[in-house]
């Protein structure tokens, strides 16, 4: 494994120091330069200033003359090209096959084509105590705070904070200092974090919380085969211990308690992984309370804990730090108040200081959980909080800009995002090719290549987006060789073909280097988001994600190759690869993939390499490396007719868990999300009709109505097969919640084979990750 890892690592250095010196060549070229002029020919000595004059001399050039072989090339000197607007490229734009229009970078020059506008470093000054934000400002924090007005330089469009934050067109205005975004004032800071959570290999574990028995306390590693953590003293004269409990059949989840010595759990959490949990639940024989294993007032993260979730609205909190904040109406919380798998921002309606507790104006998603859970969130938007440098605060009233610069104001560049909808907008345009550029800071999306064909984006950077870095429609469009990071949502969002006909749009994310994204929703938006028919992503480094790395839904879409790691960070119940809910979603490949080092940080429910969620049904996963997952490596979840072979699982704690979750789950309401079969007609298509018959045999089989799926066994895993999987250090070989669950199955392997078995294929180790070119 350590020989394959430095490999993939490898591909991604490769790839940022890679520069494409193939030159095609064009038929006719243009110049743009920052210094040019529009009323120049657009020669290299004679540049146009504009990318838009640029284009708009392609335009009349096409008018009266045929595209030339090679096609045209927009040589783009090196300079920051600022778009308030969407830069369009529609179909009158569009090239021909062997005859692209091309917008490149003029020999590698450092090009930069971004929606912000860069703020000149004379106008920032010292904030001084004749600021009236200077009583609210950390004492601490004066000294290093720079201010600026906006208005007096003619920017007033500041946008605004919404809920969710990923809805609506009025997206907030951004701060950038050179090539990173700043964070708006918050508590805690980004990175804090005062506590992490033990491990299984950790010589001491400490309960904090209010408990009956009190319980709290040190517990003290034992020398024993699996984790036994011992009380360090007697309560009421009785010994306490933490261990980890297999279940004892494969119908029993693993587990870890809190327990007296005839081991009956006071105190339980069923967790899928390694280590110990943030916290228990009282089971059945006397304990009360929560259990944590974070003491109080800690950071994680950057997030803070809530003290008690009291109704949907409001939660007690712990620190001072709110106490002290003025409530301008326009604080805001982003938290996972129920769950991890889902954040949500929430704008904060009071403060109590008395009884510290924090009023929200509307109930966030799923609500807040009640009782004394440690649910995680932060709060923004806070001058009180400008405590540290890269962090900055805009006034929308009197529109001045506070910021305490990570470096000396006067050697940095800064600029603010402008562009409230799309930096670069393909609009039904073909055969347009991106290369060598980077694109940039857009409130919204920086690139959306909406339907045509054949448009590449090449051996280029796409950074800093509101939302989503690309959105990718149409056919045969894609990206390749580029690096895509710090999106607030996804980074690429794929989507194509026909699903009536089943005509694959050929759509691809290929070759990139995909990191350090979701900056402001991480959950429910993935690196790559997939959707619609016969989309392609592979040969991906996909890493440093907070939740899931990709999403897929639709049909015949290929994931494959990908060297995905550091994903699910800080999450639960969730996959590093995860598609879900439908009976009628078939034919998608995840194959020849490398998931490893996926540890959860969060400590909270299970998390899996690989998530066939609400009976997905007719995928394969062959030819896999599951390598080093605090959890599970595979979970179907239910589903029929999905293969597993051919994997391996290496340092997984449990390498397959299956369930027969749409016997008791499935609805026949009309329009009911659960309605599997309702669904798959639901946009017109008729699964037992060709071409559906041909590709899907065994989804036709089903009867079309619920009386006959119901006195069937339609509703159970029918047609899966487990088998031919390699399986080294684990703690348990497969789970299934339900006695029977595996008698559906097709094949189902009880034990993992030999490596050296001759049924096991050879996984192409090499080819995972960034290929050379």
């Amino acid at each position: 494994m350590d020989k394959l890892i430095k490999s993939t690592s490898d591909g991604e250095k490769w790839l940022k120091n890679y520069k494409d010196t193939n030159t095609p060549n064009y038929g006719k070229e243009f110049f743009v330069a920052t210094n040019g002029n529009d009323s120049n020919p657009g020669t290299i000595n004679k540049p146009f200033a504009t990318l838009q004059k640029a284009r708009d001399e392609i335009r009349k050039y096409k008018k009266t003359n045929p595209l030339p072989d090679g096609g045209i090339v927009v040589w783009i000197r090196g300079g920051i090209y600022s778009f308030p607007k969407s830069f369009i490229l529609n179909k009158q734009d569009s090239g021909e096959k062997g005859k692209p229009i091309v917008y490149r970078s003029y020999n590698h020059e450092n090009v930069r084509l971004t929606g912000g506008i860069q703020l000149n470093s004379n106008w920032f000054q010292p904030v001084t105590s004749k600021d009236p934000a200077w009583s609210r400002l950390n004492a601490n924090a004066r000294s290093h705070i720079q201010v600026l007005d906006l208005k007096a330089h003619g920017i007033t469009d500041l946008g605004k904070l919404t809920e969710n934050a990923r809805f609506g067109s009025n997206t907030p205005m951004e701060l950038f200092e050179d090539d990173k975004a700043l964070t708006l004032a918050r508590w805690p800071d980004k990175d804090a974090t005062t506590t992490y959570l033990p491990t299984s290999r950790s010589s001491q574990i400490i309960v904090y919380g209010d408990l009956k028995p009190n319980v709290t306390g040190t517990y003290i590693r034992q020398d024993s085969k699996s984790p036994v953590f011992k009380r360090n003293g007697l309560v009421d004269g009785k010994q306490y211990y933490i261990s980890r409990v297999e279940g004892k059949t494969t119908n029993d989840s693993r587990s870890w308690i809190i327990s007296k010595n005839d081991n009956k759990p006071l105190w339980i959490h069923s967790n899928g992984g390694y280590n110990p949990p943030r916290e228990f639940v009282p089971y059945y024989h006397g304990g009360t309370g929560i259990p944590s294993l974070l003491k109080p007032n800690s950071k994680q993260y950057g997030f803070a804990f809530t003290k008690e979730g009291l109704n949907d609205t409001s939660f007690k909190y712990s620190e001072d730090n709110p106490s002290q904040w003025k409530n301008t109406g326009d604080i805001w919380i982003n938290g996972m108040l129920q769950y991890a798998w889902r954040n949500n921002h929430t704008k904060i309606k009071s403060i109590d200081p008395d009884k510290k507790i924090i009023n929200l104006t509307e109930k966030p998603i799923y609500g807040i959980k009640k009782g004394k859970y440690k649910k995680a969130y932060y709060a923004y938007n806070i001058l009180e909080e400008l405590t540290t440098p890269g962090e900055y605060y805009i006034d929308r009233k009197t529109y001045k800009l506070y910021v305490w610069p990570e470096k000396n104001v006067k050697n940095s560049q800064f600029s603010v995002s402008i562009n409230n909808h799309i930096v670069i907008y393909l609009a039904n345009a073909s055969w347009i090719e991106l290369n060598d550029l980077t694109m940039e800071i857009a409130r919204e999306r920086v690139c959306v290549i909406a339907n045509g064909e054949y448009n590449l984006i090449t051996n280029s950077k796409l950074q800093f987006s509101g939302k989503s870095l690309l959105e990718i429609y149409g056919k045969n469009n894609g990206i390749t060789y580029s690096e895509l990071t710090g999106a607030g949502n996804d980074a690429v969002y794929i989507h194509g073909g026909e699903r009536s006909s089943l005509t694959p749009s050929n759509n691809f994310v290929i070759n990139n280097n995909i990191h350090h994204n979701g900056r402001w929703n991480w959950t429910s938006k993935e690196a790559v988001t997939i959707y619609g028919i016969g989309n392609i992503v592979k040969h991906n480094n996909i890493h440093d994600f907070m939740h899931q790395a990709i999403q897929f839904s639709g049909n015949n879409n290929i994931i494959e190759y990908n060297n995905i790691y550091n994903a699910l960070t800080y999450a639960e119940d969730a996959g590093v690869i995860y598609g879900g809910n439908r009976w009628d979603w078939r034919g998608n490949k995840i194959n020849y993939n490398f998931i490893h080092d996926i540890q959860n940080n969060y400590g909270g429910s299970s998390i899996f390499g690989l998530y066939f969620d609400d009976t997905r049904s007719g995928s394969e996963a062959i030819g896999n490396i599951f390598y080093n997952i605090d959890g599970y490596g595979v979970f179907m979840h239910d589903g029929r007719d999905n293969i597993v072979e051919n994997n391996i699982f290496d340092n997984v704690a449990t390498a397959y868990i299956g369930t027969n979750h749409a016997a008791s789950t499935v609805s026949t309401v009309h329009k009911s999300r659960k309605n599997l079969l309702e669904r798959m007609s639901d946009d017109g298509v008729n699964y037992k009709s060709e071409p559906w018959l041909s590709a899907y045999p065994r989804l036709a089989a089903m009867p079309n109505n619920w009386d006959k799926i119901k006195s069937g066994k339609w509703l159970y895993p029918g047609g899966n097969s487990f088998q031919n999987n390699i399986g080294v250090n684990y703690l348990s070989w497969y789970r299934g919640p339900t006695k029977d669950n595996f008698k559906y199955y097709a094949h189902f392997d009880e034990k993992p084979i030999n490596g050296d078995d001759s049924k096991f294929k050879t996984i192409p180790f090499d080819k995972i990750g960034i290929e050379k070119k």
